[in-house]
Formats: C-alpha cells, sequence, structure tokens
C-alpha cells in the first residue's frame, strides 16, 4: 500500500541534514508487528566532486533525534543518478530492523555487516518516517527527484 509519494521534485539540497525533505506522518496503531515498510528514492546530483548520503529515520519526533535506520553513501563523487529501494520490518512494538537494499540486489552481497535493529517509538503512537539527501560538501547539490513510502503487511 503507498503511504506517501513525493509530487514535486525537491531541489538543491546541501550539506546540511533536513529530516522533513520527504516525511510522512504514522498514525498512532497504524504499524503492525512484522509490517514493512519500503522506501524508494531518485536522487540526482549537480556535479561529480561530492558524494550524496541518504538519511532514513525512523521515530516519534519527526527531527535528526530520531533512530536512523539508514546513513549511507548512495553515490559516489563521480555518480550523477541513482535508484535505490530499501526495506525495514517492524520487529515489536519499539524496534525495526533495516532489511535490503535494492542497489546492491536482493541477491547480491554487501563487505559490511547489516546494521543492527533500532529502538524508535511505540507503534501505538504517532511515528514518523524522515528522509533526507545531502552532499557530502558544498560544491554539489542534491535533487530528491522521486520518493515513494509503502507498507507490506
Amino acid at each position: 500500500m503507498l503511504l506517501a509519494k513525493l509530487d514535486v521534485p525537491i531541489t538543491g539540497r546541501n550539506n546540511v541534514e533536513a529530516p522533513t525533505t520527504f516525511q510522512f506522518v504514522i498514525p498512532a496503531a497504524f504499524l503492525q508487528v512484522k509490517d514493512r515498510l519500503e522506501l524508494r528514492v531518485s536522487p540526482n546530483k549537480s556535479g561529480t566532486t561530492d558524494s550524496c548520503i541518504l538519511r532514513w529515520r525512523l521515530g516519534s519526533a519527526g527531527t535528526t533525534g530520531d533512530a536512523g535506520l539508514v546513513s549511507a553513501t548512495i553515490m559516489t563523487a563521480t555518480g550523477r543518478h541513482a535508484g535505490i529501494i530499501y526495506e525495514a520490518r517492524i520487529e515489536d512494538a519499539t524496534h525495526a530492523q533495516l532489511l535490503a537494499r535494492a542497489d546492491l540486489g536482493y541477491g547480491g552481497s554487501n563487505t559490511s555487516a547489516r546494521a543492527g535493529q533500532i529502538t524508535h517509538g511505540n507503534i501505538s503512537g504517532v511515528l514518523y518516517s524522515s528522509v533526507d539527501v545531502l552532499s557530502s560538501n558544498t560544491n554539489d547539490t542534491m535533487d530528491l527527484v522521486d520518493a515513494e513510502l509503502w507498507l507490506v503487511r
């Protein structure tokens, strides 16, 4: 089920995080244990100097203080655009686990260990899914061309 879609591209993102770039308010008691949240993003970069960083947070504040599901470089300096899918599962009332990254392919591998569970606010209350793309420095700007948040039950 589509929960949120970015209707108008967000352009000119720099190296300062703004958790409300693509944010969805998840109503109280909406999520259930074992639900999966799927994030699809498509960013562009203005040049080939800086890397593009993606941050996806889940928590009860809707700020940079919320727990981070993802904080990753999704494009190196020479990359100019990407299409990325992340998936996270609600493990219990206060924990989520990042599962897969489609830019690696579900059958692919990674040299990094998978991140552990994060602790977020209780699913009985309001939660925020917050996404931002930012530049590793001040040379290039990032555009969030498209973003979608899906619920899989």
